[in-house]
């Protein structure tokens, strides 16, 4: 069957929501007053064994598709597998934040209401490895391309590919 990234990530999400929900019916199922009408523990225990072998093939699937749909990674200049895009993206984001940061100087206290105004030449003081203009011009490049992943991401999830094994009523 033909289906795209975003096909997956919604199956993948609407499962994991109705696993959810049936999980928290187990326990209850435990115990029943006298009269009262449930669901045997082994007919959920089925139920989420069924939900969680589902998600297991949507996960498989997904992880298929990531690794055969190509993207064009223009700050690299290279197609990669989505996958790798995916992976790449979190790390390129974490690094942006820390230039992002370093651009905006020495974090204080918020509660900090005195500033350092010693001028005692004995004291060492450390001095800033890179300036905020530096720190700024990093942070604008990490993001660049950080942002380029995610567009490239959001572009392969787009592409539409045959995964034998999933059909219709896996999706839904």
């Amino acid at each position: 069957m033909l289906v795209t990234g975003y096909m997956l990530k919604e199956a993948l999400k609407m499962k994991a929501l109705e696993l959810t929900t049936i999980q928290t019916q187990f326990d209850e199922s435990l115990y029943r007053f006298e009269g009262e009408d449930k669901q045997h523990p082994k007919e959920v225990a089925d139920a989420i064994r069924k939900l969680e072998a589902e998600i297991v093939e949507l996960q498989t699937a997904q992880d298929y598709y990531n690794l055969n749909v190509k993207v064009d990674v223009t700050e690299v200049g290279e197609q990669w597998p989505l996958c790798k895009a995916v992976k790449a993206v979190g790390g390129a984001g974490r690094v942006a934040k820390m230039w992002r940061t370093a651009a905006h100087g020495e974090k204080r206290d918020r509660w900090d209401r005195s500033r350092s105004m010693t001028r005692n030449k004995d004291d060492e003081v450390a001095m800033p490895t890179v300036t905020k203009p530096e720190a700024l011009a990093e942070a604008r490049a990490t993001e660049k391309f950080a942002s380029q992943l995610r567009n490239a991401i959001a572009v392969g999830n787009t592409d539409a590919i045959d995964v034998p094994w999933v059909t219709e009523e896996l999706l839904k």
